[in-house]
Order: C-alpha cells, then structure tokens, then sequence
C-alpha cells in the first residue's frame, strides 16, 4: 500500500470515527431527553399525589370530626387551612346548621324538645355510620366500630 493511500485511509477512518462519534452523541441526547421527560413527569406526579393526599387528610378529618361530634375542630381547620376548606363540601356556613343538629341529637339524658324526643349519642353514631351509595354508584361502609378511628370500606 502506498503512502498517499495510507494516509487517505486514515483519514476515511478517523473521519468515520468522528461520524460514529458523533452519532452515539446525538442518541445519548435523545435518550437523555426521554429519561429527562420521564423524570419531569414522576416528579409533577409525586406533587400532584401529595397535594391528593393533603387533600385526602383533610376530607378524613372533616369524617372523623363529623363522626365525633367535633363541630369546633372542624371550624378551626378551616380557619388555619383556607385551601382545604375550598374543596370541602362541608362549608363552614353548614357549621352552625351541624353543631345544632348534633347537640339536638346528643342530648343526655333524652328529654323532650318542640314535641320531639332528643336522642343521646347513639343516634349521631347511627346517622354518620352505615352504608352510603354515592353518585357514581359506589358504597361505601362506615363502621363505628372502634369509635376512634373509622372503618370506610369502599366497594362497588
């Protein structure tokens, strides 16, 4: 081989390698752009599902609060969570409406009120507890057993 194609040929190869090298970078890049999209999307997705689980820790305690009588708790939450209490479907122009119905029905020992009989603590119990259709069909159960920490089971 002569020397003019020698160093021809060495140039072919390290034109060649600058050209595969340079390939390789460009599907590193896309790769990198795919892993970086993936990325972006699990971290937006772990913002969104702890918002959803604040979201959820607020509508569980409205539950329990509700369950237990805690008209006031409820009432202070909203005061130190004003988001919260916009998602809420308990709005805290109903407070009042639900703590008058609470003591109306948690009067202890029953006595007679404009004609009816007030009820004690039970009677709250049995109307915060059961079975529960909701719009789209589903039921859910609410057990008031163990009366601290509620049982909602959610079936279809």
């Amino acid at each position: 081989m002569s020397k003019s194609k020698s160093k021809g040929k060495k140039k072919y190869d390290a034109a060649y390698l600058k050209a595969m090298e340079e390939m390789d970078k460009d599907r590193v890049n896309e790769i990198k752009a795919m892993v970086k999209s993936l990325l972006e999307a699990i971290v937006q997705t772990e913002r969104d599902r702890r918002k959803l689980d604040e979201k959820l820790a607020f509508l569980k305690g409205d539950l329990e609060d509700i369950r237990h009588g805690r008209i006031e708790k409820l009432r202070k939450r909203r005061e130190e969570d004003k988001q919260g209490s916009a998602f809420s479907p308990v709005k805290v122009s109903e407070l009042e409406k639900l703590e008058n119905l609470y003591h109306s029905l948690t009067v202890d020992p029953p006595r007679q009120l404009g004609g009816s009989i007030a009820m004690d603590t039970t009677t709250w119990q049995t109307a915060t507890s059961g079975n529960f259709t909701l719009k789209d069909g589903s039921v859910v159960t609410v057990s008031n057993a163990g009366s601290d920490n509620s049982d909602a089971r959610f079936g279809r």
